[in-house]
Protein backbone atom coordinates (compact mmCIF):
# COMPACT_ATOMS: atom_id res chain seq x y z
CA UNK A 1 0.00 0.00 0.00
CA UNK A 2 1.56 3.34 -0.64
CA UNK A 3 0.57 6.42 0.95
CA UNK A 4 -0.42 9.14 -1.07
CA UNK A 5 0.85 12.45 -0.52
CA UNK A 6 -0.19 15.89 -2.46
CA UNK A 7 2.14 18.26 -3.53
CA UNK A 8 -0.21 20.97 -1.25
CA UNK A 9 0.52 18.63 1.75
CA UNK A 10 4.08 18.63 1.16
CA UNK A 11 3.97 22.67 0.81
CA UNK A 12 2.01 22.87 3.91
CA UNK A 13 4.49 21.55 5.86
CA UNK A 14 7.60 22.88 4.78
CA UNK A 15 6.09 26.63 5.35
CA UNK A 16 4.65 25.14 8.79
CA UNK A 17 8.27 24.53 9.72
CA UNK A 18 9.49 27.61 8.03
CA UNK A 19 7.67 29.89 9.90
CA UNK A 20 8.31 27.94 13.17
CA UNK A 21 12.36 28.40 12.26
CA UNK A 22 11.42 32.20 11.50
CA UNK A 23 9.48 31.90 14.77
CA UNK A 24 12.61 31.19 16.47
CA UNK A 25 14.34 33.12 14.89
CA UNK A 26 12.55 36.27 16.09
CA UNK A 27 12.50 35.05 19.82
CA UNK A 28 16.07 34.30 19.73
CA UNK A 29 16.74 37.98 18.74
CA UNK A 30 14.58 39.24 21.40
CA UNK A 31 15.52 37.15 24.42
CA UNK A 32 19.37 38.21 23.15
CA UNK A 33 18.37 41.84 23.10
CA UNK A 34 16.79 41.08 26.94
CA UNK A 35 20.51 39.46 27.65
CA UNK A 36 22.46 42.04 26.32
CA UNK A 37 20.35 45.13 28.61
CA UNK A 38 22.61 44.02 31.46
CA UNK A 39 25.94 44.62 29.64
CA UNK A 40 26.94 40.93 30.00
CA UNK A 41 25.54 39.82 27.13
CA UNK A 42 26.45 35.54 28.94
CA UNK A 43 23.52 33.39 27.90
CA UNK A 44 21.91 33.90 31.41
CA UNK A 45 19.27 36.76 31.88
CA UNK A 46 18.05 39.15 35.18
CA UNK A 47 14.62 37.56 35.88
CA UNK A 48 13.19 40.93 36.75
CA UNK A 49 14.62 42.20 33.24
CA UNK A 50 12.71 39.43 31.33
CA UNK A 51 9.64 39.57 33.02
CA UNK A 52 9.39 43.08 32.31
CA UNK A 53 11.07 42.52 28.78
CA UNK A 54 8.39 39.77 27.85
CA UNK A 55 5.55 42.23 28.81
CA UNK A 56 7.08 44.86 26.61
CA UNK A 57 6.79 42.50 23.76
CA UNK A 58 3.21 41.83 24.23
CA UNK A 59 3.50 38.07 25.97
CA UNK A 60 0.97 37.99 28.32
CA UNK A 61 1.04 37.99 32.13
CA UNK A 62 -0.09 33.56 32.22
CA UNK A 63 1.95 32.85 29.83
CA UNK A 64 5.16 34.42 31.39
CA UNK A 65 4.00 32.90 34.19
CA UNK A 66 4.47 29.06 32.41
CA UNK A 67 7.99 30.85 31.10
CA UNK A 68 9.12 31.86 34.33
CA UNK A 69 8.52 28.88 36.79
CA UNK A 70 7.53 30.17 40.46
CA UNK A 71 10.93 28.60 41.87
CA UNK A 72 12.75 30.52 39.36
CA UNK A 73 11.06 34.21 40.54
CA UNK A 74 13.30 33.99 43.24
CA UNK A 75 16.55 33.35 41.68
CA UNK A 76 18.42 36.67 40.02
CA UNK A 77 18.78 34.92 36.51
CA UNK A 78 17.54 31.93 34.16
CA UNK A 79 19.37 30.61 31.13
CA UNK A 80 18.23 32.13 27.63
CA UNK A 81 17.82 28.77 26.09
CA UNK A 82 15.67 27.30 28.74
CA UNK A 83 13.28 30.68 27.98
CA UNK A 84 13.57 30.03 24.32
CA UNK A 85 12.61 26.81 24.70
CA UNK A 86 9.82 27.13 26.80
CA UNK A 87 8.62 30.06 24.24
CA UNK A 88 8.39 27.51 21.85
CA UNK A 89 6.75 24.45 23.25
CA UNK A 90 4.08 27.27 24.52
CA UNK A 91 3.84 27.99 20.69
CA UNK A 92 3.59 31.83 21.33
CA UNK A 93 4.34 34.19 18.26
CA UNK A 94 6.88 36.82 18.45
CA UNK A 95 4.83 39.96 18.46
CA UNK A 96 7.78 42.78 17.95
CA UNK A 97 11.06 42.89 16.20
CA UNK A 98 13.42 43.32 19.31
CA UNK A 99 15.12 46.64 19.10
CA UNK A 100 16.60 48.08 22.32
CA UNK A 101 16.30 51.46 21.63
CA UNK A 102 12.77 51.66 21.28
CA UNK A 103 12.21 49.35 24.72
CA UNK A 104 14.21 52.27 26.33
CA UNK A 105 12.29 55.18 24.70
CA UNK A 106 8.89 56.82 25.64
CA UNK A 107 6.55 54.90 27.80
CA UNK A 108 5.07 52.75 24.98
CA UNK A 109 3.83 55.77 22.42
CA UNK A 110 7.04 54.92 20.43
CA UNK A 111 7.18 51.58 20.09
CA UNK A 112 5.52 49.24 17.47
CA UNK A 113 2.28 48.09 17.50
CA UNK A 114 1.09 44.28 17.15
CA UNK A 115 1.65 43.44 13.97
CA UNK A 116 3.46 46.08 12.63
CA UNK A 117 7.04 45.34 11.01
CA UNK A 118 9.29 47.37 11.42
CA UNK A 119 11.13 49.26 8.75
CA UNK A 120 8.36 48.04 5.86
CA UNK A 121 7.28 51.22 3.63
CA UNK A 122 4.41 51.41 1.33
CA UNK A 123 5.78 51.79 -2.21
CA UNK A 124 3.80 55.15 -3.92
CA UNK A 125 0.75 54.17 -6.01
CA UNK A 126 1.39 54.18 -9.74
CA UNK A 127 -1.34 55.54 -11.56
Amino acid sequence: MFAAVTFHELFKSAASKAVLDLDKARWIKMIRTLDEADGKADGWIQVESLQKGLADFGVQSDDVSKIILPAEKEQEEIKQSTVISRVMKLGLKPRREADPQQREGAGGSSAPQAGVRLGASKAPATK
